[in-house]
């Protein structure tokens, strides 16, 4: 018979999704590259303070793109599991509610702000216009996006 002992680690579970999102927020290439990412010649092009190549948390901290900035604390949320059963129900509820608002969150940023700016005539209307724009999401996004639907 197994004897279960309490552990104050994480879930393995939490920690590996934990990690690979935020890989993708601070490491990989937050939207689409014009070649392949495995050439690694995004590496070269300016790397990570070009905005073509920049991760999502160089974006952040340039100032240039705040709106990827709530990704950030939702990505380290489940940290504050430490310590705790996976039996406690706070465990659960946690990892719903950040896994459900930053996949949410993600689709909406993703869908609100495109090419000419926000897409949605409300958010023009909340926040004035935007003079920035947004491409298509690229490998960090996607590690990102993984991340908060496994959590």
């Amino acid at each position: 018979m197994r004897v279960r002992t309490a552990t104050s680690a994480l879930h393995p579970a939490v920690v590996m999704w934990t990690a690979v999102g935020l890989l993708g927020y601070a490491l990989l290439p937050w939207y689409g590259l014009d070649s392949n990412l495995f050439t690694l010649s995004w590496l070269l092009d300016g790397y990570p303070l070009d905005d073509n190549v920049a991760p999502a948390l160089f974006h952040v901290l340039q100032g240039d793109k705040l709106w990827l900035a709530p990704l950030g604390p939702l990505l380290l949320a489940p940290l504050l599991l430490w310590g705790r059963q996976k039996s406690d129900p706070f465990f659960g509820y946690l990892l719903i509610a950040v896994g459900a608002t930053g996949a949410a969150y993600l689709l909406l940023q993703g869908f609100g702000i495109g090419l000419r700016g926000f897409q949605w005539q409300w958010l023009t209307s909340l926040f004035g216009e935007l003079d920035d724009r947004q491409f298509g999401m690229g490998w960090g996004a996607l590690l990102v996006g993984c991340a908060f639907l496994f959590l």
